[in-house]
């Protein structure tokens, strides 16, 4: 069973952000760890259900090889939040 991964980071406000390789568009953000890990699903989730047309054709999970060799979606990813 494959999985989507998410990059749960720590800002430097001391906040934590959501970030999911395989939608780029979909973020999440809260005051501590687990609260970003329960905003990033909900952020999905709402990711899936406001798709246009209704129909919501997810991509394949990406693994991390292949995530961590995306030099676009790296490149997208603020170090210094």
């Amino acid at each position: 069973m494959s999985h989507y991964i998410s990059v749960l980071m720590p800002m430097a406000s001391g906040r934590w952000h959501a970030f999911f390789p395989d939608f780029p568009a979909c973020e999440a953000e809260a005051s501590d760890l687990d609260l970003t890990a329960m905003h990033a699903a909900r952020a999905l989730a709402h990711h899936a259900d406001t798709s246009p047309g209704g129909i919501w054709v997810a991509p394949p999970p990406r693994d991390l090889r292949d995530i961590r060799s995306d030099e676009t979606w790296s490149a997208m990813i603020p170090l210094n939040i």
